[in-house]
């Protein structure tokens, strides 16, 4: 009886613990970022991606994992992993690119906005665990290494902005 109730304590700490982890919320993410901050990062990365000649797509989303930030000066510098995809209207809402990226940008407050005064990314094959290294906190690489092949964990926040565009489009 003991080793049963112990296992289930166990388990509902889990829970606890895993349920109160916000992959993208502003409120509940990282000291030093904003919902605002959080919202023009997702719309710095859709915008990002508009007329790229490898993104053939005609709408696109975006939902990302805050690892952390750091505020320095008068800049913010947030450390992250977005999840990109793109969708075009002539194929029915199919798939048409897209990307998992860890990347860190640097914000300025500007007004009313933000004003991106860096973004990196690290490159690809060979380079990218030495520039993980370089672009984040230690504290980060191990579990961006991880979370780049499992789309940082995102795939169901990206399927229910998807299937909202989808039902919106049928509306019209």
């Amino acid at each position: 009886m003991k080793k049963q109730v112990v296992s289930l304590l166990l388990s509902c700490l889990v829970v606890v613990s895993t349920a109160g982890c916000s992959q993208t919320s502003a409120t509940n993410g990282p000291k030093g970022v904003t919902k605002k901050m959080d919202a023009f990062i997702s719309n710095y990365v859709v915008d990002k991606y508009k007329g790229n000649l490898n993104n053939p797509s005609d709408k696109g989303f975006e939902v990302h994992k805050i690892y952390g930030s750091k505020n320095k000066n008068d800049t913010t510098t947030v450390y992250l992993q977005y999840f990109y995809e793109g969708f075009s209207y002539s194929t029915k809402a199919e798939l048409e690119t897209g990307s998992v990226v860890p990347a860190s940008i640097t914000l300025k407050e500007k007004g009313d906005s933000y004003k991106v005064v860096r973004y990196e990314e690290p490159g690809d094959g060979d380079m990218l665990y030495d520039d993980l290294k370089r672009i984040f906190p230690s504290k980060y690489v191990k579990q961006i290494s991880h979370d780049q092949s499992i789309a940082a964990g995102l795939q169901d926040e990206m399927d229910k902005k998807v299937k909202q565009w989808e039902k919106e489009k049928k509306k019209v």
